[in-house]
């Protein structure tokens, strides 16, 4: 019986070839667009899941309240992990981080190394990466110990065995090379090319970085002992902060408290930023989830319309079966036969299709999705749960509809397509374009905020800046006027700045005091900016209130502070000239507030303006900002790299331009908009596939009406009209339809950023009209081709 109805199923796929090879390909096509988009949102929620135990690992997230003012961060007390080790059992182990950069020498060239975290001597209890020589337990424990990842132990010494080998960092420490660990998986959050011990920065370093509560400046995480909640943990550590930091944070006028976030949310769930690795965007992994599903459904669509379209054929095949003696069961048995045996193509095709456009996929999004998942069990099992459902859905109409005919109805002649028939069909073409309508208006709006961002006024100059990263290099620092002075002496240097920080770049947050309005003084907190005179003038920060640094006015043991228009209401001044010589005092620094700047995106416009505030104080400068007049900037960068060489030769030449850094940004948006769009056009094409082969069918069945209003002497446009006009109406309704739905959904997504586009109706029209000029092209060419059909070749017959 099974061979029977298969031979049926083939039998009846190659009868129609044409309609056959549509539904193929469309439901290749949409399971393809599934299985790369389920790709995408499988990688993305499989960050830190490969960690062994990672389902117990928190980092902690301190908020710090400050007079109604809260904070919260990933950023935590130096004190905390050692107090947590010492009073909680309940934790397994427990490790700070920092993140840092080094200069390391490599053959004759200096090179610039990022992502150097320091690490408790616990970092491998809490994250059990893969050791490949040395002892987990003791790697970190001595002082100016280095734990390297095979990639970078390999640059440098040309091999992993290289336990004992000393690697000079910033030409003044010599570092023992204490472990090797594997290169961390692309899906962990936290992304390190070498671990120093943190004993060698306690040793050395401000004691305030380990001493002080008040001072969130290192990452801690913890591993919880088996059958501990998170929920429990988060309440000891409440005991913990009033037990030993609440005698010292009342003393500040401060306020703490902890929270354990999950690891594995810190990826793609959490709502703070993650400075020792990637984040993703959860809304954009659940649109693409959808998206998937949506591009599935037209590729059903398509089959059950053509089903549907195809009803008065194969009524007359069904009545002679039952005729014979079929039931109901074997003749939906053979439709469901036929559908299975039709998706099984579409899926194999699908695979082939998938592999064909992985590179194209990864290389649209960055991830590196490999082909490991053809023999991963778990997914193969998914994926063939996706073709039985898709499957089922496909034939779900002929086998549980067509079955239920009556044989007798249909040898007569008596069974004809049903209006209930035509509405469904009606239905599941609006369907399609209605998901079309959101899908192309969706993209636009994606795109329309990315250009948004890029081009509204940042409040300060990008174009023609350079910036130089000096690492806050002590030589540069005392030698900084000079230094500035030889690079103002190259004829395409306009004007030179240094800086402890640049826009585009996070701050430091300090917490200090502030006088009101009426001269008290309020707690406060604000972000800093350690600057010199030349910093405002360089960047064209617009003054609005008093004046900017300048050396003129430094005789007074108070320094001078400049402050932008959001600190204005964050200090409750109505007015920027109400602000000028109010005293403050922030990281130890006294200050006159001697004038206001507009506010300038200090990030990018997914954040909102905050209060910052300029010191001149140039000792923790690390960074250069030159503005350059040249239309050769090749030249000019090899002229600065040979300056630089010669000026500063300890340090390597690490450029940047501050639009590239500003433009960086916005890459996710952009990369979410370009895949987003492949696929809405994916989606347009799969239903408009659809839309080919049933215009092909019903000009087929319309055939002898064509002939007939052609005898009569209808024009090729008239019939034309005739054949495309329901295409509009549908077209109608679709955007009707999915415009409501739609829209909320996409406010919700720009509602993430600080800056959004007003969200109007002229982006939804348009969709609409490509949608319905592409809806009309496809049925257009079979409609034309049947109006400029012969009326004696359908007309002769019977």
């Amino acid at each position: 019986m099974l061979k029977s109805y298969f031979t049926l199923a083939i039998r009846s796929l190659l009868r129609r070839k044409g309609i056959a090879a549509i539904n193929l390909t469309g439901l290749a096509v949409g399971l393809a667009c599934c299985l790369l988009l389920a790709l995408y949102v499988r990688y993305e929620r499989s960050y830190d899941r490969s960690l062994p135990g990672a389902e117990r690992v928190v980092r902690i997230i301190a908020d710090k309240g400050l007079r109604g003012e809260t904070r919260a961060g990933p950023q935590t007390p130096g004190p905390l992990a050692p107090t947590i080790r010492q009073d909680l059992p309940d934790v397994e182990a427990v490790t700070r981080l920092l993140n840092s950069s080094a200069i390391l020498r490599q053959g004759e060239t200096l090179v610039q190394e990022r992502d150097l975290f320091w690490a408790d001597e616990d970092f491998f209890g809490v994250f059990p990466f893969e050791m490949l020589a040395g002892d987990p337990a003791q790697a970190l424990v001595e002082p100016h110990s280095l734990v390297l990842t095979a990639s970078m132990a390999d640059a440098y010494f040309g091999t992993t065995d290289a336990i004992g080998q000393t690697l000079l960092l910033d030409q003044e420490q010599t570092y023992t090379v204490t472990g090797i660990v594997a290169d961390p998986p692309l899906t962990s959050s936290l992304r390190f090319q070498a671990l120093r011990s943190q004993i060698t920065l306690e040793q050395s370093g401000p004691r305030w970085l380990f001493e002080g509560w008040g001072s969130n400046n290192v990452f801690t995480y913890a591993r919880l002992r088996e059958g501990v909640s998170t929920s429990a943990f988060e309440a000891k550590l409440v005991t913990l902060v009033d037990q030993h930091a609440q005698a010292q944070l009342q003393a500040n006028n401060q306020a703490l408290t902890l929270y354990a976030e999950p690891l594995l949310d810190v990826y793609l769930q959490s709502p703070y930023s993650n400075p020792m690795g990637p984040s993703g965007n959860a809304r954009n992994a659940y649109l693409f989830a959808i998206c998937a599903g949506f591009i599935l459904l037209l590729a059903c669509v398509n089959y059950m319309n053509l089903a549907t379209a195809r009803s008065m054929d194969r009524a007359k095949e069904v009545a002679i079966r039952k005729t014979v003696g079929a039931q109901r069961g074997q003749v939906a048995s053979q439709f469901f036969g036929e559908s299975l045996i039709l998706c099984s193509l579409a899926a194999m095709l699908a695979l082939a299709l998938v592999q064909l456009a992985r590179p194209g996929f990864e290389h649209l999004t960055g991830y590196p999705l490999h082909g490991s998942w053809v023999a991963d069990a778990g997914w193969l099992l998914g994926a063939l749960g996706i073709l039985l459902v898709v499957a089922f859905l496909a034939g779900s109409y002929p086998a549980l509809v067509l079955a239920r005919v009556r044989p007798a109805r249909v040898l007569k002649g008596a069974f004809r397509g049903s209006a209930r028939g035509r509405r469904l069909r009606q239905g599941l073409v609006t369907f399609q374009f209605a998901v079309s309508i959101a899908l192309i208006a969706s993209t636009a709006v994606v795109f329309s905020q990315v250009r948004y961002m890029e081009t509204q006024d940042l409040g300060f100059e990008t174009e023609q800046r350079l910036l130089l990263n000096f690492g806050g290099d002590a030589a540069v620092q005392e030698g900084l006027d000079a230094i500035k002075q030889r690079f103002l002496q190259h004829p395409d240097v306009r004007k030179i700045s240094a800086s402890q920080a640049v826009p585009g770049r996070t701050l430091g947050t300090a917490s200090g005091v502030m006088e009101d309005l009426n001269g008290q003084p309020r707690d406060a907190a604000i972000s800093m900016y350690l600057v010199d005179y030349d910093f405002i003038d360089l960047y064209d920060l617009e003054v609005v209130a008093g004046r900017g640094l300048s050396d003129e006015y430094q005789a007074s043991d108070r320094v001078g502070v400049v402050i932008n228009e959001a600190a204005l209401n964050h200090f409750g001044y109505p007015t920027a000239e109400d602000a000028l010589g109010k005293q403050g005092q922030f990281w130890g620094y006294e200050g006159e507030v001697v004038g206001v700047v507009r506010d300038f995106h200090q990030l990018s416009l997914k954040d909102a303006l905050f209060p910052i505030a300029m010191f001149y104080n140039t000792g923790f400068s690390s960074v250069f900002t030159l503005e350059l007049s040249t239309r050769d900037m090749t030249k000019t960068l090899g002229d600065l790299e040979a300056l630089w060489q010669a000026t500063i030769p300890q340090r390597p030449f690490d450029y940047a331009f501050l639009d590239e850094v500003y433009a960086q940004q916005y890459a996710g948006e952009q990369q979410f908009g370009t895949v987003f769009s492949a696929f809405a056009v994916l989606a347009l094409f799969i239903a408009c596939l659809g839309l080919v082969g049933l215009a092909l069918f019903t000009t087929e069945q319309r055939a002898k009406e064509i002939g007939v209003r052609k005898v009569m002497g209808a024009s090729v446009p008239r019939i034309l009209y005739t054949l495309t006009r329901d295409i509009a109406v549908l077209v109608g309704l679709a955007f009707v339809v999915a415009v409501p739905v739609t829209w909320p959904v996409l406010q919700v997504w720009l509602n993430q950023f600080a800056y959004a586009l007003p969200l109007g109706p002229t982006l939804f029209i348009g969709a609409g009209l490509v949608v319905l000029f592409t809806a009309l092209a496809a049925v257009g060419v079979q409609a034309f081709r049947a109006a400029r059909q012969d009326p004696l070749q359908s007309l002769r017959y019977e």
